[in-house]
C-alpha cells in the first residue's frame, strides 16, 4: 500500500530470549506480547489484573512479590 507506515518490532536478543512485558493487558503491551510470542520469544506478560493467556500473570509490581513463574532471569523487560 503506497504511503503505508511499516511497523516492525525490533528486539536485540534472538529467540528464545526471555522477555517480560509489563502492562500486558493494555492495548500496547498486549500487542507487543503477542508479536514477541509469534516471533518465537519466551515472553510473558504481567499486569495488575492478569490476563486470559497462560503467559499473562497478575502482579502488582512494587506492592507484592512476583508469582513463581516470573521469578526467573529476564534478558529484557518492556515497560
Amino acid at each position: 500500500m503506497p504511503g503505508a507506515i511499516e511497523r516492525r518490532l525490533v528486539v536485540s536478543w534472538a529467540p528464545p530470549a526471555r522477555i517480560l512485558v509489563t502492562g500486558a493487558t493494555g492495548a500496547v503491551g498486549g500487542a507487543i506480547l503477542r508479536r514477541l510470542i509469534a516471533a518465537g520469544y519466551d515472553a510473558c506478560g504481567a499486569s495488575s489484573r492478569g490476563g486470559s493467556s497462560p503467559r499473562q500473570f497478575a502482579w502488582r509490581i512494587g506492592t507484592e512479590e512476583p508469582p513463581d513463574a516470573l521469578r526467573v532471569r529476564w534478558h529484557t523487560v518492556v515497560r
